[in-house]
């Protein structure tokens, strides 16, 4: 016999319906409020900054001057549906998803602080009340539309002809974990590369890993879900990085072998249910994963596109913009709200490849 409370814990963790209410949730961004809300909000609460279509001379939007919504000129905007090179692009659940775009032929220079004109959006979770420290556990999930008409730039190799997506860090200098698609010599197709850095004697960028999750082209045309779980403490042993002489660290004592970084992204056919199966690509627990926790910086999450390659003087063989769409973003951490796989997962449900069980206190008689 189904206890009645177990049942009732099912149907919320199997139900793949989320609100920024959710107590096991921080934060929930799945554009249902038909535009971008104020940053400090839990629910679509972003900071947003894009360029205008038609732009003049180097004129930006950015949040409390720009809802983003769907009547917004913004090229980063939220929508019910979008043609995209002859494709009806839809949300990967309800009304409403985000999409993004970054021109090569466009002014980008105010976008990035007078300092140069890299194609850049802006979707960043990075206001206080999103923030988080080092050595905390935590999850989030999200949803990435890759159009058919995606071109694999070969005009720029390696990682600096990236269009970057999603980024965990703690300021621009200290990045702790980026996903992009980019080729990669001597590959004539894009992937999609995760790369980490990790170092136990600096708070600096050093130590960088780059990690194949696999072809572009076998997502085409579909909604990727990902999944990661993270936690950011870089050493083997108890240390206190501040009490042993690190430049910049934090004066507190952390205990070896506490970090986490767990990947998972949607692979194969789409389902019934509009899901794809959860296949773990990163899986790194109990190890040292991150840089040295800095003395006052916290982390934060960054959803965009940053083509930080693609200028003027850079060469191209793009025929067109670079689109992605955005969709079913959470959010939350372990301790503070009980946050699990099951709550930031866009499919809603615990399972696939890899993917933690559920646990035994809600295991049905």
């Amino acid at each position: 016999m189904v206890n009645r409370f177990v049942a009732v814990l099912l149907g919320i963790a199997l139900s793949g319906v989320a609100s920024a209410d959710d107590k096991k949730l921080h934060f929930v961004g799945d554009f249902e409020t038909g535009n971008i809300q104020s940053s400090g909000s839990n629910h679509d609460g972003f900071y947003g900054a894009s360029l205008p279509d038609p732009q003049s001379g180097s004129e930006y939007v950015e949040s409390g001057r720009d809802d983003f919504g769907p009547s917004s000129n913004s090229d980063t905007r939220v929508v019910r549906s979008e043609v995209v090179g002859g494709q009806t692009v839809t949300p990967r659940k309800g009304q409403y998803f985000l999409r993004t775009e970054v021109f090569h032929d466009k002014n980008y220079l105010k976008l990035n602080a007078d300092v140069t004109s890299k194609p850049r959006s802006k979707i960043y979770l990075s206001h206080d009340a999103h923030r988080f420290d080092f050595d905390v556990e935590g999850y989030a999930g999200f949803s990435i539309f890759v159009p058919k008409n995606f071109e694999n730039e070969l005009g720029v190799l390696d990682h600096r002809g990236d269009s970057m997506l999603f980024e965990i860090c703690s300021d621009s200098s200290r990045t702790l974990v980026n996903l992009g698609v980019w080729v990669q010599k001597p590959a004539s197709e894009a992937h999609w590369f995760l790369r980490t850095w990790s170092s136990a004697t600096t708070t600096e960028n050093v130590g960088e890993q780059m990690i194949d999750l696999g072809p572009v082209s076998a997502d085409k045309g579909k909604w990727t879900d990902f999944v990661f779980r993270y936690r950011f403490n870089p050493f083997s042993v108890a240390t206190n990085p501040a009490a042993v002489g690190i430049p910049n660290s934090k004066n507190q004592l952390y205990q070896g072998n506490e970090g986490i970084l767990q990947v998972w992204k949607a692979e194969g056919p789409i389902d019934l249910g509009g899901n794809r199966e959860m296949v773990l690509k990163v899986d790194k627990v109990n190890t040292p994963v991150g840089l040295v926790p800095h003395a006052t910086d916290k982390i934060k999450h960054l959803w965009r596109i940053y083509k930080y390659g693609w200028i003027a003087k850079n060469p191209t063989t793009l025929t067109h913009s670079v689109w992605f769409g955005f969709d079913e973003i959470r959010q939350g951490l372990v301790d503070r709200d009980g946050t699990s796989f099951g709550d930031v997962a866009p499919t809603g449900v615990v399972g696939g490849s890899g993917a933690p069980s559920p646990p035994a206190s809600l295991a049905v008689d």
